[in-house]
């Protein structure tokens, strides 16, 4: 059942009349009290995709630099649909950072190229592969070219974790350029997943279908969406079609989420992505399900893969290349998510090469509530404020103490008042020898002065020939 209302759904996206009109983002800004600055980025593969950066009028920012990065077939969106309070992007730009928001292409806000159109086949020819290699290092050089920073904070959900992990171990370069990544539901591995539609879509081999009939573009966001999911959603009668369409695809916990929230979301989810990205997440499960080969890049065939790899096989993105030292990671993970599954974050956590900073675990959060849930306010984006403030004064202490995802330990305070007082107990000891030493000084010089002399006219007549001489003395 929940299998047919996605289809459903994306059966009503796919055959529209009149083309394509978006909700805007700028709109959810303006009636939250900010501004967006809309930044076009031309990726080196020649995809020019909308990079959102968020302002707040009345105050301006004055901290570092962070980029929001969405999900699959999600846009920048995601991070503005709630109130000013509870979500991430206005959060963050009320704290005073520099906030962007990116956007993977193939949604609506990435739909442009220098020389193909949407029309073309070939524009749709990438996977997220591609968003690792290009369009990730696009939006960072970017960012920190217009902020003058030499490192940013990247924070992703879902696929936006999938990309910066594939970018990291594959690009060493990249590294130097993000101190910190926060991975809401990271996605390496898939072979726990219950998601319905990807176990249905690995079933039905979906890549060779999308190959054999030429298919583009995947749940596009349309104006018949915009029309119809709000009053779909917003009703008791047909608000099961809602749920079971967020269900299917990643798992989905009603108490996480404001019921008044769905229509909002549906209406900008999905945002549309390529028909092969999702080929590839469909080759990641079928291909080699439990094993560590699973967090591949696309595989086009053994013809194919030899002119591209050189090999007949797709070559493996390395978790335990991953830039600990110079990445510091932290992991959300919930409990109801079916696509980020517990299991595969435990895997992915064994296979780096050290322990992360921390590893939270939300055992009623399903795969969107990190973005959409009513409490995702003090259960992530407080504690991500936390990592943020803790990371930023580190970088600048000349104690050069590590990130450890906690204020400084009490092991830290205690080296530093026992070193303060024995500090202070050896300038007091001196001090006391000092004093003591010249009160002794003191008093011999005066018991030398009150020596009768045996000559007394004869002193005292020195004296004033002494006093004479220094006064008849030239200058």
């Amino acid at each position: 059942m929940r299998v047919l209302s996605f289809f459903i759904l994306s059966v009503i996206t796919f055959f529209v009349i009149g083309g394509d009109v978006y909700e805007n983002l700028r709109d959810l800004v303006d009636s939250n009290g900010l501004q967006v600055v809309e930044h076009e980025v031309t990726t080196m593969d020649g995809y020019i995709c909308t990079v959102h950066q968020l302002i707040n009028p009345k105050s301006p920012a004055t901290k570092g630099p962070i980029l929001l990065q969405h999900g699959v077939a999600d846009s920048a969106d995601t991070w503005v649909m709630d109130k000013r309070e509870k979500s991430l992007g206005y959060i963050l730009v009320d704290e005073g950072y520099q906030v962007y928001l990116g956007n993977s292409r193939g949604n609506k806000y990435c739909k442009k190229h220098k020389t193909l159109s949407t029309s073309d086949h070939r524009f749709w020819e990438f996977t997220w592969d591609a968003m690792a290699k290009y369009d990730q290092p696009a939006f960072i050089d970017f960012i920190l070219g217009a902020t003058g920073s030499s490192s940013l904070v990247y924070i992703g959900h879902s696929q936006g974790t999938t990309q910066m992990f594939a970018a990291l171990v594959s690009n060493p370069e990249l590294s130097k350029k993000i101190s910190l990544f926060i991975a809401l539901a990271p996605v390496v591995y898939i072979g726990n997943t219950s998601s319905d539609l990807l176990k249905s879509a690995a079933k039905l081999e979906v890549d060779k279908i999308v190959t054999f009939f030429g298919v583009d573009e995947f749940v596009p966001s349309t104006k018949t969406m915009r029309w119809l999911m709000p009053k779909v959603c917003d009703s008791v009668l047909t608000r099961w079609i809602c749920e079971s369409a967020i269900s299917v695809l990643a798992g989905y916990n009603p108490d996480e989420l404001e019921k008044s929230q769905l229509s909002v979301i549906t209406r900008h989810f999905p945002s549309g992505t390529s028909a092969e990205n999702m080929a590839h997440w469909a080759q990641m499960l079928r291909g080699t399900r439990g094993q560590r080969t699973d967090f591949t890049y696309f595989n086009f065939g053994e013809k194919e893969n030899l002119q591209k790899y050189g090999q007949k096989t797709p070559p493996t993105y390395d978790v335990r290349l991953f830039p600990m030292n110079e990445v510091k990671l932290v992991l959300f993970s919930g409990g109801y998510d079916g696509l980020a599954t517990r299991p595969d974050v435990e895997r992915l956590i064994r296979d780096l090469p050290s322990p992360p900073v921390a590893d939270h675990y939300i055992k009623s959060y399903d795969h969107g509530s990190f973005v959409w849930g009513k409490n995702a306010r003090r259960d992530v984006y407080e504690p991500i404020l936390n990592y943020i403030n803790i990371h930023q004064i580190k970088s600048v202490s000349s104690l050069n103490a590590k990130l450890t995802g906690e204020p400084v330990s009490r092991s830290f305070y205690l080296v530093l008042v026992l070193t303060c007082g024995i500090t202070l107990f050896i300038a007091l000891i001196l001090s006391v020898f000092l004093v003591s030493k010249y009160r002794k000084q003191k008093r011999n010089n005066e018991d030398y002065l009150s020596v009768p002399s045996p000559n007394k006219n004869m002193n005292e007549f020195e004296r004033d020939e002494d006093v004479k001489s220094y006064h008849s003395s030239p200058v």
